[in-house]
This record gives structure tokens, sequence and C-alpha cells, in this order.
């Protein structure tokens, strides 16, 4: 069950809470991780249309998928533990932590849009199927969306982030 929040209250909140600067320099970092592994993949990602990867080339797409979405969900796990004092727990946890980013809190705003949310869904979704499959068992037809949204995903969901850190630490306040 959530609850609407107005942005009056996470703002009262949140200048009452102070947090060391050091959450925001670990959120900066994996930030500039996910951007430097989707630098150095860049010539994996690309691909042409009608193009059928090899065995090989699936399975580094499928660590890349997988190594994206784990990066994002380090971001928001800190941002639980450490603005909501809270982590989803039990066999659902990794979606309800993704939930949890995308409402407000008495503590903060959304960290994430709905929209994000959505398609963030479809990588975590993915990582668990790579994670729990033989590798030789991937296909091109349940990762080509992934990878061809994934840019466009990652910008998105990067500016939300940017965004947060931006409005929660103005005088290191949070």
């Amino acid at each position: 069950m959530s609850r609407r929040v107005s942005r009056n209250t996470w703002r009262r909140k949140a200048s009452s809470s102070m947090l060391d600067e050091s959450l925001k320099r670990l959120i900066q970092r994996e930030l500039r991780e996910i951007d430097a592994l989707l630098s150095r993949a860049d010539e994996l990602l690309n691909i042409a249309e009608n193009e059928e990867p090899s065995f090989e080339r699936l399975a580094a797409l499928a660590q890349t998928l997988t190594s994206f979405y784990t990066g994002l969900e380090r971001i928001f796990e800190r941002i639980a533990r450490n603005v909501d004092s809270s982590i989803p727990e039990g066999q659902r946890w990794h979606s309800e932590l993704l939930g949890q980013v995308a409402g407000p809190t008495s503590n903060r705003e959304a960290v994430i849009s709905v929209k994000s949310r959505t398609r963030l869904r479809e990588y975590l979704a993915f990582r668990h199927r790579s994670r729990h499959a033989y590798a030789h068992h991937l296909e091109w037809r349940s990762m080509e969306n992934l990878v061809g949204q994934l840019a466009d995903t990652w910008e998105g969901v990067r500016s939300e982030i940017q965004r947060f850190l931006e409005r929660h630490w103005t005088d290191g306040a949070i």
C-alpha cells in the first residue's frame, strides 16, 4: 500500500535529517561505473538490423544487461537503506525495491518515474532469467528489445537519479 506524500512533507523531513556526503559520492561513483560499462560495451551493443548475434556475443550482451541493472539496484539499495531506513525483504525484494524508489516516502520524493520503473522491470526480469539459466539457453529475441532500448533507458534513469541528488543534497541535507 503506497501513500502520496506532499512535496512539502519530504522537504521538512529532508531538512531535519542530515547524511554525510559519502552516500552522494557512492551514488555518483555507481553512475560513473554504469557510464563506463556502457561506453566500453558501445561496439558490442551496436547490432545491425536482422543480425543474429553469435553465442559469444549473446553471452557478453547478457552480462552487460545484468551489470547495468545490478549497478542501478546498488544505487536504489543505498537510498532505501540510508534515506528510507527500509529495505524490502523476502523473495520479491528486488521487485519491491524497484517499486519503493519509484514512489515518494516521508523522507524523499520518488527517485525514478513510473515510466522508468516499468522499463527497468524488464531488465530486472532478464537479469533473473540470465542468472538462473545456462548461457547456451540465451535467445536474442528475449534480449533484442532490452539492448535496443538500453541507451535511452540509461539516459532517462540517469537524469532522474541526478535530479534526485541535486534536489536532495543541497547544503548536505537529504
